[in-house]
């Protein structure tokens, strides 16, 4: 076997093993559509509550409050004021379950790539370790499942939110980084094991990630819809505006 080839089987083995650190970049939350969102949304029973600094709006059945004074509204607006909350109140926990659901996806796609690089058993890969602490805290503070924090809808914004999945991301880097010259050295040595082992991380990312990767995006584009809907009922209703196209990805 040429040298060239088993120089070739090197930089695949360190294309691969760079693969947790170029991956933050994707461990990330589900792409909606281009909209921010002005207030912190909570539900709170039959009321839908909106609040920021300043202002606070409270939405119950057909009546509506801002700063604790009702507002006069005609037939056509207390309709619309009707299904925007009903709206939201199913909006909110299908927005915070999505982004959930894509964060945890993304790490476990990051760490299944690690422990298989490491030669670990895929089967034992978990996200219920201590480690993952803070990305929950961080995640049930922006997207609960009756509440929504404002900013982008995806969270981009939340530094906190972003610093968990880095720190995550960075800390599997390192512990494959460990290894990584070992395997190198091995790897000039040894270009079938090397594509092998690649070949069986990418197959084993397609069975396990690929087909719920594609669903989340499937749900994110369903919801793009209803948060279009809803700017477009407050427009209707004309007393409040939570929802702003942001050329964002939420």
């Amino acid at each position: 076997m040429s040298r060239i080839s088993n120089l070739a089987a090197a930089a695949l083995l360190l294309a691969t093993a760079s693969a947790p650190t170029l991956a933050a970049s994707r461990v990330s939350t589900a792409e909606i559509c281009d909209y921010r969102l002005d207030y912190a949304v909570s539900l709170q029973g039959d009321m839908l509550r909106l609040t920021r600094e300043g202002e606070d709006i409270e939405i119950h059945g057909d009546r509506l409050s801002i700063d604790g004074e009702t507002i006069t509204l005609d037939h056509a607006q207390r309709k619309a004021l009707v299904r925007y909350r009903e709206s939201a109140t199913r909006l909110v926990p299908q927005v915070s379950e999505l982004v959930h659901e894509s964060v945890w996806l993304g790490i476990e796609a990051v760490e299944l790539t690690t422990r298989m690089l490491a030669g670990d058993d895929p089967d034992e890969v978990t996200l219920d370790s201590e480690r993952y602490a803070a990305l929950r805290t961080a995640l049930d503070a922006h997207f609960g499942h009756d509440h929504l924090a404002p900013g982008t809808l995806d969270g981009e914004d939340d530094t906190q939110l972003q610093a968990s999945i880095e720190e995550i991301v960075a800390a599997l880097g390192r512990s494959l980084g460990h290894g990584v010259a070992d395997r190198v050295v091995a790897a000039l040595f040894d270009t079938n094991g090397v594509e092998a082992r690649a070949a069986r991380v990418e197959s084993e990312v397609e069975t396990r990630i690929e087909s719920r990767a594609e669903r989340l995006e499937q749900g994110a584009d369903a919801l793009c819809g209803e948060v279009e809907a809803l700017d477009r009922l407050e427009q209707r209703i004309g007393h409040f505006d939570a929802l702003h196209p942001n050329g964002f990805s939420i």
